[in-house]
């Protein structure tokens, strides 16, 4: 008995592996190919020795379960359990899809890579951008993406993965990939322009939205049937031409300069690691502030997650408390360490060592403002984007400061933005032009 249960458990790990059928992704690369520069298919065709990205839409799926590339198995996909968030949702130790997907670009990005290193990259990214696109790759962990959500379609009990994997697709047209392709690959230049914007994270965001309608619309035991392929076929047709369009947005914008019309950075954001005022529930602002000895732990911690991740420029608060937590992580990359005031905490005035929940004075002239907390994130955001084109920066900062950055960055309320834990990491891929927004008046001080 105990085999039997062992066997099913792995054979279920297994399944979420997977994302789309074979014939999904074959779609996907599909559309891909109708979209790729002249100069891009040309570079593709010499690295992939002359086969075609369909030819390698599936190989991960194969590989993932290979001892070679087991390392691999939880890159296709991205656990978020009900009542998380796509922003929020825990890391699996050995990576997810949007980060696997956002290293494997950033390689591309920054070129340099052995041939084989470069072939393996771009068969990783091939095959990532379909998951991404598939809702329940961004499925409940409670229910292994859906693989223990069984429901009824048209009288077959089936689970909720595998129903959106292939059954659905076959359902809605029984079209070769190719014919899918011609089908629905009919878009104007502007259609096109618009799916391009955005990057992984804001991606994967939006198809977790689709996750949770599909959710909501497939309860388990549910009974499914036309009305369900009628619903849902847009929506496969629609998630086919976004991850075919934005595979190849991605492959021209590496491998010709001309369609490279956006800077990209990918940053690391780590808040300081636990501090004696945060345990005493403190306000610290831009007082120095002293490591715990678990504070000390968690930058270690986190210096050994972050050895394996490619990293150009390191860049830290210059309080205290966010410097320690840097020499600590930096004992393991051995980085040069830049200090940059702009990402110190907001400047809490005599409000500083007071208890959270105290309310502050919006007359408080030694306070720094609301819009001056976030120009200033704006200003740091506009300045790695120019001083660090196509680089991963890391940056340690303080709990406050770096949800304003992401409020501005992600043009979120703040209350949107999770707070961050001690020595949490928070991953974005950042396109330029920015759109940063604008100042928010609801704004908190007990996570500085």
């Amino acid at each position: 008995m105990k085999y039997f249960i062992t066997t099913v458990s792995t054979l279920l790990l297994a399944l979420q592996c997977f994302g789309w059928s074979q014939k999904g992704h074959d779609t996907t690369c599909a559309i891909a190919e109708n979209h790729l520069t002249t100069k891009t298919k040309s570079c593709l065709m010499a690295l992939l020795d002359g086969k075609s990205l369909i030819y390698w839409s599936n190989w991960l799926d194969n590989a993932s379960n290979t001892p070679e590339y087991a390392y691999t198995k939880t890159w296709h996909y991205k656990n978020i359990d009900e009542g998380q968030t796509f922003d929020n949702a825990p890391i699996a130790e050995t990576g997810n899809i949007e980060i696997a997907l956002t290293e494997q670009v950033d390689k591309l990005m920054h070129g340099g890579l052995a041939k084989a290193d470069e072939q393996l990259a771009l068969k990783m990214v091939i095959h990532l951008m379909g998951d991404l696109h598939q809702p329940m790759h961004l499925g409940h962990k409670s229910d292994r993406g859906g693989n223990q959500h069984m429901v009824t379609f048209f009288n077959r009990q089936c689970n909720l993965h595998e129903l959106w994997d292939g059954i659905l697709v076959e359902s809605a047209h029984k079209w070769s990939h190719g014919e899918w392709c011609e089908e629905i690959d009919r878009l104007t230049i502007d259609q096109i322009k618009e799916i391009e914007q955005g990057n992984i994270h804001e991606w994967g965001s939006q198809t977790y939205e689709i996750c949770k309608e599909v959710y909501a619309d497939s309860p388990v035991d549910s009974k499914l049937s036309y009305s369900y392929v009628v619903k849902w076929t847009p929506v496969i047709e629609q998630q086919f031409i976004r991850g075919g369009v934005r595979l190849a947005y991605i492959l021209n914008s590496i491998y010709d300069n001309k369609k490279a019309t956006a800077m990209t950075v990918t940053l690391l954001l780590v808040r300081h690691g636990q501090t004696e005022d945060n345990v005493a529930r403190r306000i610290q602002g831009q007082h120095p502030g002293k490591l715990t000895e678990e504070g000390k732990k968690q930058a270690e911690r986190i210096g050994a997650l972050l050895e394996q991740k490619h990293i150009d420029i390191f860049v830290s608060s210059d309080l205290k408390r966010a410097k320690d937590t840097a020499h600590i992580i930096n004992q393991t990359l051995r980085l040069k360490l830049i200090t940059d005031p702009l990402l110190r905490e907001r400047d809490f005035g005599r409000y500083t060592g007071m208890p959270y929940g105290v309310n502050i004075s919006p007359d408080a002239t030694d306070v720094e403002s609301v819009a001056q907390l976030y120009d200033r994130a704006k200003r740091w955001m506009r300045q790695i984007c120019t001083d660090y084109n196509n680089k991963t920066v890391l940056a340690v900062s303080h709990g406050l400061f770096l949800r304003v950055l992401q409020s501005a960055y992600l043009n979120k309320p703040l209350k949107e933005i999770e707070p961050m834990n001690n020595t949490e990491i928070r991953e974005f891929v950042i396109q330029t032009p920015l759109s940063l927004s604008d100042d928010d008046n609801e704004i908190g001080v007990f996570e500085s």
